[in-house]
């Protein structure tokens, strides 16, 4: 049996692969085939349910089917390095937003004293 497409959602950073529910009726346990056309599907750590194969531009599982109802599942994947860069990203612009708070408190602080010094 083989499958495709039934759903994902990536950003880059994470991505996660929706895994069909089947209803087997047949003798013996055959093999599911699930491929997913996933751009950059090598760089995701598929750590909660790693792949057959991932070569750049898809993933591939293989599900062993039992008699009667197989549930859904989803496969999630994990890019740490772009993970890393969004986090460095994000500390740099919280420094920087920081930086502007900080220069905007000391020039309210310079006009204020400014103005009680011209009144002296």
């Amino acid at each position: 049996m083989f499958a495709t497409e039934y759903g994902y959602a990536a950003n880059s950073e994470t991505a996660s692969v929706v895994m069909p529910e089947v209803n087997y009726e047949g003798p013996g346990n055959p093999q599911l085939l699930i491929q997913y056309a996933l751009p950059h599907a090598n760089q995701y750590d598929w750590a909660s349910f790693p792949t057959n194969y991932a070569p750049p531009g898809s993933a591939k599982w293989s599900e062993t089917l039992s008699r009667g109802r197989n549930p859904v599942w989803t496969a999630v994947g994990i890019n740490h390095d772009r993970h890393d860069r969004n986090d460095f990203f994000t500390f740099v612009a919280g420094a920087f937003i920081a930086l502007a708070a900080a220069a905007f408190v000391a020039a309210v602080q310079e006009a204020l004293g400014t103005r009680a010094r011209l009144r002296t």
